[in-house]
């Protein structure tokens, strides 16, 4: 065979294995003598990717991608700017549904992630889903008349066979949406999110819709964010056709149009389907003291628990570090919450102590709960830290000095209320692990040092 019929195969295998470094490896050696440059690049990359690269390797990677990258992304045209190489191919695509069916060469890439700008109509339905055919994640920013695109596609298994994730943002029309969904019952979708950054007129209604259809059964997380969703909507998801939902997701941050209440943290509490939940996202959903004590009884596979503003106070906060299940916990976010330094304490004194990830801004003695943090021993676990707010230079110092966070990778500090000299001792600790907070810093509240 000639190199251009090897390079065919080769690429048809990148394309069909897109897991497997051994057809990108054969590629690269295929054009090590006309592109050596390119040839390095995609060795060094699926090297870095599979953590096998030494910071020798890692340093030439820049070098080589900084000296080429123009020419290897020149051919994509107006999409130069919107592509993403992962192990030496385009890999990710962010555009709009013209460019997207104007760009030669797109259909040769092992292409995985597509963003489209808005979702397909009329004509440009049919090459567009020709286009994405072998791809696995999905998101369409401006999903107006994604419905019609769904049912396009949706019914004929053999299309966009590959999809595993779908996401859209701010969607209207979700009745129509969540209705579409299932007439897929052949898929296998593991990711699915609704997101109203702006608007969505996602409601408990759409969640019912949502958690009736059989190809719910293959979701691994769910994302909700912003879905006007209420007790109501709780109870829909409680009863949901869920087999294996791992993450769900019902915050994003202060502005979040989702209050599930009390109700509807009990009704979530209480699901079987979602006994084996490993992360729960609760943020702003005002579920109260009852709503997290609901959640404490028994054995759960919850690692991730995110509970930013919900006037959660010592009585429940208290009960969660005697729980079964708290030593468990990776990631535990009780922003904004009016706790005392007792739960700091007392969840420091847990024996099975291994949070990852802990946030107690906003909470009323930071400076005392940064101090029992600076002292116990079982801190040592902890990699990401936020304690903005309340510190005083003598807190600020404790955990400058402290033995006991050898592996902590971000701090997260208010320090417009520390001495220089604070300032500069935690600088000469953390170095640019050190996030800080200054209201004086031009308007620009998180800030590295």
């Amino acid at each position: 065979m000639d190199l251009e019929t090897d390079l065919q195969n080769a690429m048809f295998a990148i394309q069909h294995r897109p897991d497997d470094d051994g057809p990108r490896l054969k590629y690269a050696a295929l054009i090590a003598a006309t592109d050596p440059a390119y040839a390095e690049f995609i060795v060094l990359h699926c090297a870095m990717w599979a953590r096998t690269a030494s910071s020798d390797d890692e340093a030439r990677l820049m070098a080589v991608w900084e000296e080429n990258h123009e020419r290897w992304r020149q051919p994509f045209g107006a999409l130069a700017d919107s592509i993403r190489f992962s192990r030496g191919f385009v890999d990710e695509v962010h555009t709009s549904v013209l460019n997207l069916v104007s760009t030669r060469g797109l259909d040769l890439q092992p292409i995985r992630q597509v963003t489209l700008e808005q979702a397909p109509h009329g004509a440009l339905a049919g090459p567009v889903v020709q286009l994405l055919d072998r791809i696995e994640k999905l998101k369409l920013q401006d999903s107006s008349g994604a419905a019609e695109w769904l049912e396009f596609f949706l019914q004929d298994p053999t299309k966009m066979s590959r999809l595993k994730t779908l996401e859209f943002f701010d969607p209207l029309d979700c009745r129509s949406l969540t209705r579409r969904l299932s007439w897929a019952p052949d898929r296998c979708l593991t990711h699915l999110a609704f997101v109203g950054l702006e608007q969505t007129d996602f409601d408990d209604e759409c969640a019912a819709n949502l958690c009736r259809h059989a190809s719910m059964s293959t979701l691994r997380s769910l994302i909700l964010w912003n879905c006007n969703l209420r007790a109501a909507g709780a109870a829909a998801l409680a009863t949901g056709n869920f087999g294996d939902l791992q993450v769900l997701k019902l915050g994003l941050g202060q502005h979040t149009h989702n209050a599930v209440g009390v109700e509807g943290a009990k009704s979530l509490a209480a699901s079987a389907p979602l006994r084996g939940l490993e992360e729960i996202d609760l943020d702003f959903n005002h579920i109260g003291d009852d709503g997290l004590l609901a959640w404490l009884d028994g054995k759960r596979a919850l690692q991730r628990l995110r509970l930013r503003a919900n006037d959660l106070s010592d009585a429940s906060l208290l009960a969660l570090a005697k729980s079964d299940w708290f030593g468990a916990l990776r990631v535990l976010d009780l922003t904004s919450n009016p706790l005392s330094p007792r739960v700091a304490e007392a969840m420091l004194a847990r024996s099975d102590f291994q949070l990852h990830s802990w946030s107690l801004a906003g909470t009323d003695d930071a400076a005392a709960c940064a101090r029992a943090i600076a002292a116990s021993e079982r801190s040592s676990s902890l990699r990401v830290l936020y304690l903005p707010g309340g510190l005083d230079d003598d807190a600020a110092l404790a955990l400058a000095t402290s033995p006991h966070l050898p592996a902590l990778q971000q701090i997260w500090l208010t320090t417009s209320a520390l001495s220089p000299a604070t300032v500069a001792t935690l600088e000469k600790r953390w170095g640019d692990r050190l996030m800080t907070y200054n209201l004086s810093a031009a308007g620009i509240p998180w800030v590295k040092a």
